[in-house]
C-alpha cells in the first residue's frame, strides 16, 4: 500500500493581492474573466470593509474594522488595508486554478499594466 505523505489540496481557485498607483478596473485589463472569477479594486477603507463584510460600512466599522469576514480572510483584509494606507490602490483577483497558462497570462497582463503582485495563494 502506498501512503501519500505530502500536502494535498482540492483547491479550485487562485487569489491575488495586487498593488497599483493608478485605479485599475476589470475593464482596463486586456484579459477575459470567466463567470466565477472576480477582480476588485479598492481605493479607500470604506469600500474594502463593505466588500469584506458584504454589507454597507458605517462610521463604527471605519474605526474598528469589519464586523465579519465573508469575502476575504482577516489576513487578506489587512494586506489590502496596508496598501490603501500607503496611498496606493489595492486589488484582489480570484481566478480558476484549472488552467495554469491562463493564470500565468493574468500575471503578465497585470504586471504590464503597472501592478505589483504582492500575494498569490490557492484557495
Amino acid at each position: 500500500m502506498k501512503v501519500k505523505g505530502d500536502f494535498v489540496t482540492n483547491s479550485s481557485s487562485v487569489s491575488f493581492i495586487l498593488m497599483c498607483d493608478i485605479k485599475t478596473l476589470r475593464k482596463d485589463l486586456p484579459f477575459t474573466f470567466n463567470t466565477y472569477e472576480s477582480f476588485r479594486c479598492f481605493g479607500d477603507k470604506k469600500s474594502l470593509i463593505s466588500y469584506c463584510q458584504e454589507s454597507p460600512c458605517d462610521w463604527i466599522d471605519i474605526i474598528r474594522g469589519p464586523r465579519h469576514f465573508h469575502s476575504l480572510s482577516k489576513q487578506q483584509y489587512n494586506s489590502l488595508l496596508e496598501i490603501i494606507d500607503e496611498g496606493n490602490f489595492a486589488m484582489r483577483a480570484v481566478l480558476e486554478r484549472n488552467d495554469y497558462d491562463r493564470v500565468e497570462r493574468f500575471q503578465t497582463v497585470v504586471e504590464n499594466h503597472g501592478c505589483t503582485i504582492l500575494e498569490w495563494e490557492s484557495d
